[in-house]
């Protein structure tokens, strides 16, 4: 079985798009803590505007995230809260 690494995920999410800005997550330093365990893959999507318009999308675009079938994705996705 071949081992994967933070850049083999990174590679992978390069062609999800925030359904805001329109960037890639990669590119728009959206992720953050990715961390490998195995096939286990964690990981945090940081969203620098209050996101609650755009939750629902957002989470769609992770859910058709490509990935290996022996990848197991946990994620949190997280807005910015302005006080």
């Amino acid at each position: 079985m071949m081992s994967i690494n933070e850049a083999d995920v990174q590679n992978a999410l390069k062609n999800l798009t925030d359904p805001n800005t329109k960037k890639d997550f990669i590119s728009g330093k959206s992720v953050k803590n990715i961390k490998v365990s195995g096939n286990d893959v964690t990981l945090d999507i940081l969203l620098g505007y209050p996101a609650k318009s755009v939750w629902a999308a957002a989470r769609a675009a992770w859910a058709r995230a490509p990935r290996r079938s022996i990848w197991r994705w946990h994620w949190r996705l997280k807005a910015h809260v302005s006080a």
